[in-house]
């Protein structure tokens, strides 16, 4: 029988990394331009951009290290999902103009979506749902 090397979940890593840079980014503005009277104050702007920031990398390292760890997988999407759920209540907290009011319904499609898309993915890759199973390599093979 072929072994083959577990393969990384390169689209997970990939988004976990384009998430790292950006909260950096928006850690390192939130000491430098001045906050919204609506908003965050600057530093728990930063210490909260840092934190994602850091447990983007944490997860991408992990990813990377174990990809075919199913806690890993699974650690990585309740952390995504979590991060859709403080940005949309961040949102809902300190959203105030009406050009951006009018983003809410476009944010609260795409939070439930990713959770829908997250979920099956994850039941998928545990469970081995929606998908058909043709190969037979659980069973054993006749030794000669």
């Amino acid at each position: 029988m072929i072994e083959h090397p577990p393969t990384r979940p390169y689209w997970l890593i990939a988004i976990g990394g384009l998430l790292m840079l950006h909260q950096g980014i928006a850690a390192m503005q939130a000491l430098t331009i001045a906050t919204a009277p609506v908003s965050l104050s600057a530093p728990f702007e930063f210490v909260t951009r840092s934190l994602w920031s850091l447990g983007f990398g944490v997860m991408i390292v992990r990813l990377w290290r174990s990809p075919s760890s199913l806690g890993t997988f699974g650690g990585a999407l309740v952390l995504l999902t979590v991060f859709w759920l403080y940005t949309l209540g961040h949102a809902a907290l300190w959203v105030r103009a009406d050009y951006e009011r009018q983003r809410w319904p476009f944010l609260v499609i795409c939070c439930s979506l990713w959770i829908l898309i997250a979920s099956a993915v994850y039941l998928r890759r545990r469970h081995g749902l929606f998908m058909e199973n043709h190969d037979h390599d659980d069973q054993p093979k006749p030794q000669n």
